[in-house]
């Protein structure tokens, strides 16, 4: 923790606002459909993950007046795992009356209305806390990659840059030759709002009080950070983090004073950047080889220490 400077110290909180999960061979559908929330359209930082591969086995379908019934298949390592499921008809349409499953690889859930038309067709891997438990385990998803897409005004998103993504192609063609049990999923994130987290005390023996204090304080809150920047710090916290196997840069370089998204933070002389990933909107958890499994992660990271801050700001601090 750095030696405090200011008694009233301020940390940049970056959380997202929303979060949507997708499969790949949905991207284009989801880019172009009118319907599709605009948080999902304009997110900007994006996550690929993969879980093992899920299946209804064939012929295990039965109903009552509430729910639908039948087996879920979990496919790890060339081996079968089963568990029963059940789901309510609530959530479908009330002119559903029969139900069935996709041809192989039996990953779609059909429901059918008198007439033996499809009115609904569920990809299992979006509906697992339908038809499982909300944060079922059969449900986590490994972190992978993580991005972001921008443009010179925000006017590019996280599903344009997807669309012909060289470093998803890569990851589907590693997982399809040496993981065929596992399937790719991806998740979308708006960081829109950032926070700003405030301690007002003197146990840390500050060395700036009073009406000094209170204007750098009062310009904190009144400046307003790039939007382009704070994109770019949630995605370098995200990665220094999780540690994405497929991500290479920030994974041991982040924060630095010299990284040009950082510089509005340094000129306000921010105590700290903490970066947040929640995923319990859709119910699942998320994790990486380096961070436990949950639905909420949590860091932070301390800007500079007390003797950085001397030589980053060397003018002011000459004259204290």
């Amino acid at each position: 923790m750095p030696e405090q400077k200011y008694f009233s110290e301020v940390t940049l909180g970056l959380c997202n606002e929303s979060v949507a999960l997708l499969r790949p061979s949905d991207i284009n559908k989801v880019r172009n459909d009118p319907m599709t929330p605009i948080h999902t359209k304009n997110a900007h930082i994006y996550a690929i993950g993969k879980r093992p591969r899920l299946s209804i086995k064939p012929n295990s379908l039965h109903q009552d007046s509430n729910y639908v019934y039948g087996v879920l298949h979990r496919h790890i390592d060339g081996e079968r795992l089963s568990r029963d499921f059940r789901l309510a008809r609530t959530l479908l349409n009330p002119e559903a009356v029969n139900f069935g499953v996709s041809k192989y690889p039996h990953n779609k859930f059909l429901a059918l209305n008198s007439k033996g038309k499809e009115i609904h067709i569920l990809p299992v891997t979006l509906f697992i806390p339908h038809i499982l438990t909300p944060f079922d385990p059969w449900g986590d998803v490994e972190i992978i990659y993580i991005g972001q897409a921008f443009g010179k005004a925000g006017e590019r998103s996280a599903l344009d840059r997807l669309k012909d993504h060289s470093t998803l192609q890569k990851i589907q063609a590693d997982v399809l030759s040496n993981e065929p049990d596992m399937e790719i999923v991806i998740l979308l994130f708006n960081y829109d709002h950032p926070l700003r987290f405030s301690i007002h005390d003197g146990i840390g023996k500050p060395r700036i009080t009073s009406e000094q204090d209170e204007q750098h304080y009062l310009r904190v809150l009144r400046t307003d950070i790039r939007y382009s920047d704070i994109t770019t710090l949630a995605e370098a916290g995200l990665i220094r983090y999780f540690q994405p196997h497929y991500n290479t840069v920030y994974k041991d370089s982040f924060p630095t004073s010299d990284m040009k998204s950082l510089q509005q933070c340094y000129d306000l002389d921010l105590l700290a950047l903490s970066v947040e990933l929640n995923t319990e909107d859709i119910y699942i958890n998320t994790y990486s080889h380096k961070t436990s499994c949950r639905e909420h992660h949590m860091t932070k990271y301390d800007l500079h220490s007390d003797a950085e801050r001397r030589r980053f700001f060397c003018v002011e601090d000459l004259g204290e």
